[in-house]
């Protein structure tokens, strides 16, 4: 507690906080990244055809019209935009439609390109962006610095790497695992088309054909639906392997029939590991870095903190105080797993100044600084 204590009263000026910031985060991308962004179309010049009325729209007053519009979602909205000049101006106009184009104009792109731009509004892809506090759906307690496609709902990291609801599967399997046929499963579970590349969430895969895929937590609640009950589906894993069946197979559908449909609501990384975990062959391909704009409407993708980046390495080194690991890894838990997962944690501008106060990894940094010795553990 003393090493947390020794960083309370040192002023953290702009430069060292960039220092204290990991500038590459390479761990984190291995999500949908690197998309071309399209050209800001301009208003097309006015004439008799795009001049044409918005119809029963045109008498409503301009907030009636925003609350409306919000309600769509962003194809519907972008082929209105299409409709006439002045259905256009009505659209570039809205201000929830600016808000997403000017800070997630990648997480459109996105979404266009795995074909699911119809399936959230634009009012629902602005309460991400802008929730407050914006911590992840699934643990509730760290920052949720990514968009999952499917669900529009931030999450971290870590729970992508170890919630099993988080997952995609091919829609023949998750037929297969939760007994529904395809017109069950068109009817309530919307269909992801991949990006080709390499993606890595606790796995490295790469992809160089497109995939359809769907969420395995929303096929498993619509199946729940379909059955009339969450115990009738958890009825449908056979309690042993068939014989038809490999061990992975087995072991993947029964990762599918585990996972919560409801928040987790803890760290995922402080639990043991769980017993016969399938790969799960599909991690990043639905989920895209996504900032949190505050009330000052600044954009704020998070940071990673580079003396939680060298936790690891000093425990494999025995550099790691008994009293620091203790308070950071709970008793039954692989260390490298909750001390990777720290290496990887995103905080909000305000929460990560708090953070290096009173972590010991940036403690040790600051001394090895103050000795002179420039980087210490290839930070840099």
């Amino acid at each position: 507690m003393a090493a947390m204590a020794s960083n309370a009263d040192r002023v953290f000026s702009d430069e060292l906080v960039n220092r204290l910031t990991d500038a590459n985060e390479y761990s984190l991308k291995g999500m949908i990244r690197g998309l071309t962004l399209p050209p800001t179309a301009p208003l097309p010049a006015l004439s008799s055809c795009s001049a044409a009325s918005l119809g029963q729209l045109d008498s409503l007053p301009v907030e009636l019209m925003h609350m409306v519009l919000v309600l769509l979602d962003v194809q519907s909205l972008v082929r209105l935009s299409q409709v006439a000049r002045a259905a256009k101006v009505a659209v570039d106009g809205l201000p929830a439609y600016e808000d997403l184009r000017q800070h997630i104009p990648d997480v459109l792109v996105a979404l266009g390109r795995t074909r699911m731009l119809h399936c959230h509004s634009v009012a629902c892809l602005q309460d991400a962006l802008r929730a407050s506090p914006p911590r992840c759906a699934s643990c509730l307690v760290s920052f949720g610095g990514f968009l999952f496609l499917p669900t529009c709902e931030r999450v971290c990291f870590d729970c992508l790497c170890e919630n099993r609801a988080l997952r995609m599967t091919t829609p023949a399997l998750a037929r297969e695992c939760f007994r529904l046929s395809a017109s069950q499963l068109a009817a309530g579970v919307p269909v992801l088309h991949t990006i080709p590349g390499s993606y890595s969430v606790r796995w490295h895969k790469h992809h160089p054909k497109v995939h359809k895929l769907v969420s395995v937590r929303q096929a498993k609640a619509h199946a729940a639906v379909v059955h009339g009950s969450a115990q009738a589906v958890a009825a449908l894993l056979p309690a042993t392997k068939p014989a038809s069946w490999s061990l992975r197979k087995y072991y993947l559908l029964q990762s599918f029939h585990e996972a919560p449909l409801g928040p987790a609501g803890r760290d995922l990384t402080l639990l043991p590991e769980q017993d016969n975990t399938a790969p799960d062959g599909f991690g990043g391909v639905a989920s895209i870095r996504m900032p949190y704009v505050g009330k000052a409407g600044k954009a704020d993708r998070g940071r990673c903190c580079n003396g939680c980046r060298i936790l690891e390495k000093l425990d494999a080194d025995g550099g790691l105080p008994e009293n620091v690991k203790t308070r950071l890894v709970p008793p039954g838990v692989p260390a490298s797993k909750p001390l990777k997962a720290l290496g990887t944690r995103l905080y909000t501008e305000g929460k990560f100044v708090q953070h290096i106060r009173e972590c010991y990894g940036v403690t040790r940094l600051l001394s090895l600084w103050d000795d002179g010795v420039k980087d210490p553990y290839g930070l840099e």
